[in-house]
């Protein structure tokens, strides 16, 4: 018997079922939502927090939340066309600064290539992680499978019927207009530990990792929207999604949402408020295509199709923008091997030598430290040695 007809009998055995509804049920209102959107459009309000080192987490509680940063988002969905744009304003938390700095970028897919830009005084691009500064603009073609959507944006795919539940869970600007839900009538299964209840339902589908486990809690109203979603990894919790929702246009449409993620010990949290939702709408292409500005940082990637080569590194041409959107080829600008990276600026080469410095002096204290001590229980324990005359 399969995992999910195990599970089957035992929650209809046992009535937990009884208040519910089944998979079949679930996945064709998905597929029923999903076919009545064209296209959508989001206006976002995002909130970010970090918990202090001095806070450990409990469970996957926030002891003293606090904003650490805000920043707006507009986020395109073309379901017909396969096209994606996504604008953010305001502030992010850089993972090359560790600090937060001024965000104002678009990024696009138009079916073809995927394209990044951030503006002046807006830090700079380095395909989807905040960088201080980096390539102020970016093309990306070939293989595009690196490039997904990060997790706390979900709610707005599960919005639309989307709801990503083979392993992993992972959503790619290029390949998000392609996802069928009912293939998945046969991955997704009734949850063995979480019973349903008269308004909802809990859902579980199988990762390759049996240490991982990843649920997603669904109303049982006909148009069996996503409530939450969590992942757990030796029974502690990795990651949790919790949506509200209100009626739009005949539609439960999410009000708000709430992602907290738990990462080496510190946790994260991401909350949204929704401002404003669009559906089918008249998409120009336009939209969809972006051009670098003078005085930019270009740079253009070619990563391989799969099965063309083994290697995850791409082909990487730099420019210099000029003379009205002229690309001038100058290779010197970004000289790290790591594509997403930039080249430093003169401050963070200095903090970088004098980082450098301070661990090498710091070893050097150390293994003075232990020699100095190693010597002196010597010195003791040969003057406790009473001498033989």
């Amino acid at each position: 018997m399969t995992p999910r007809l195990i599970a089957s009998v035992l929650l209809l055995s046992t009535g937990t079922l009884a208040f519910g509804q089944s998979v079949e049920q679930v996945v064709k209102a998905w597929a029923d939502k999903r076919a009545g959107i064209r296209n959508v459009r989001f206006e976002l309000n995002i909130e970010y927090f970090k918990a202090r080192k001095t806070e450990q987490i409990k469970g996957m509680t926030f002891e003293k939340p606090e904003i650490n940063n805000q920043h707006h988002a507009t986020v395109i969905l073309d379901f017909e066309g396969g096209r994606y744009r996504y604008d953010k304003k305001g502030e992010e938390y850089s993972i090359r600064t560790r600090k937060n700095e001024p965000c104002d970028g678009t990024t696009v897919y138009d079916g073809t290539n995927y394209r990044s830009m951030a503006r002046p005084n807006g830090g700079g691009t380095d395909t989807g992680i905040s960088s201080g500064r980096a390539s102020d603009y970016v093309e990306i073609t070939g293989d595009l499978s690196r490039q997904q959507f990060p997790n706390h944006f979900m709610p707005i795919f599960y919005a639309c019927g989307v709801v990503p539940i083979e392993p992993n869970g992972r959503l790619y600007p290029s390949q998000f207009h392609k996802y069928d839900p009912s293939q998945f009538a046969d991955v997704m299964f009734p949850s063995r530990r979480s019973p349903g209840t008269a308004t909802s339902s809990w859902f579980e589908v199988p990762e390759s990792d049996t240490r991982i486990r990843t649920e997603y809690q669904v109303g049982n109203g006909p148009q069996a929207a996503v409530l939450a979603q969590t992942r757990s990894r030796d029974g502690k919790p990795s990651f949790e999604t919790t949506i509200k929702y209100h009626t739009l246009a005949g539609r439960l449409a999410p009000q708000s949402w709430e992602y907290k993620s738990n990462l080496d010990g510190q946790l994260h949290r991401y909350r949204v408020t929704v401002e404003r939702i669009d559906y089918n709408q008249e998409l120009p292409a336009s939209l969809f295509q972006l051009s670098p500005e003078d005085g930019m940082v270009a740079a253009k990637l070619q990563y391989a199709e799969p099965g063309q080569s083994t290697s995850s590194t791409p082909t990487r041409e730099t420019y210099e923008v000029k003379d009205g959107g002229k690309l001038v080829r100058n290779d010197s600008l970004n000289p790290f091997a790591d594509p997403r990276l930039g080249s430093p600026t003169a401050s963070q080469s200095a903090n970088r030598f004098w980082y450098w410095v301070g661990g090498v002096a710091g070893v050097t204290l150390l293994i003075a430290s232990v020699i100095a001590f190693v010597r002196m229980r010597r010195k003791r324990q040969n003057s406790s040695v009473p001498s033989v005359s």
